[in-house]
């Protein structure tokens, strides 16, 4: 215990604490120096120099009020007295159709269906054996994609021109088989494919298709009950679409088209019943 009677003792404390006090401070201060006029000075004389590189730049943009626009394209000092007109998208276009009412799928599937119609001639002695003679194809909205006549392979006995419309210079001027097999066969491929009996053109082509992806309108089950167990589609055309088809000669890209439209009626219902037996064979 410090004895506070004695006062020298309590100055000579004093004075040791003082002394050593001043000292660690003077060192700490030595090391730290404040911030000079000058240093102020030279945080102004920054700013300065932004600010006038700044106000430079603007000057710039305001004598140059143009817009930017891409080296790569024209570059015009005053609005064109002709604007050009904007290309039209395919989702802009809208399908033709003949039927008033037609529940069509989302726009990017439609791409995804295209009809088949084949024309044949007979072979053989007895003039029931079939042999390609023209194939045609049509799209969603009834645009033929491909029509192509077919060279016979073997001797033709019966070009049956009453009902299919074709004759032997047609014939004679067409392409090969298996150049026709190779071509309908890559636009077929991946597509859903709507026909009628497309069992009689699957042979005569020598094709086949997945029977997933296969929409028949002779087997569609509102169409037998209509028309009977094998309606013709000359029943169909006439019962669903109001027209007439096939009074004479067959065209196969007019089958074609009906074909499609007849599709077009029920497809909505034709889908989601091949859906909903997809999710079945599933679970």
């Amino acid at each position: 215990m410090l004895n506070t009677d004695q006062p020298c003792a309590v100055e000579k404390v004093a004075s040791v604490v003082r002394n050593s006090t001043s000292n660690n401070w003077l060192q700490f201060l030595k090391g730290t120096k404040k911030p000079t006029k000058q240093s102020k000075k030279s945080k102004f004389s920054f700013k300065q120099k932004q600010l006038s590189a700044l106000s430079a730049v603007a000057s710039k943009v305001k004598e140059d009020s143009s817009p930017y626009i891409a080296p790569d394209f024209p570059r015009y000092k005053s609005k064109p007295e002709v604007e050009p007109s904007p290309i039209p998208m395919d989702d802009e276009e809208e399908p033709q159709i003949d039927t008033q009412t037609v529940n069509f799928p989302l726009k990017p599937f439609r791409n995804n269906y295209v009809a088949l119609d084949c024309e044949m001639v007979g072979v053989d002695k007895d003039k029931k054996g079939n042999m390609l003679g023209r194939v045609s194809i049509v799209n969603w909205n009834g645009e033929c994609i491909y029509d192509k006549y077919v060279k016979p392979m073997e001797k033709v006995t019966d070009y049956r021109t009453s009902v299919s419309g074709l004759k032997a210079t047609d014939l004679q001027n067409g392409e090969d088989f298996t150049v026709v097999q190779k071509e309908v066969a890559s636009i077929l491929k991946g597509k859903i494919l709507v026909g009628h009996a497309l069992t009689n053109d699957f042979k005569v082509l020598f094709l086949s298709h997945p029977r997933r992806k296969i929409r028949d309108t002779s087997t569609f089950h509102k169409f037998r009950q209509a028309c009977g167990k094998r309606p013709s589609l000359k029943k169909l055309v006439a019962k669903f679409l109001r027209r007439n088809i096939q009074d004479g000669e067959h065209c196969s890209i007019e089958d074609a088209k009906a074909t499609m439209q007849l599709f077009q009626l029920f497809c909505e219902e034709w889908e989601s019943s091949i859906n909903g037996k997809k999710t079945r064979s599933k679970r």
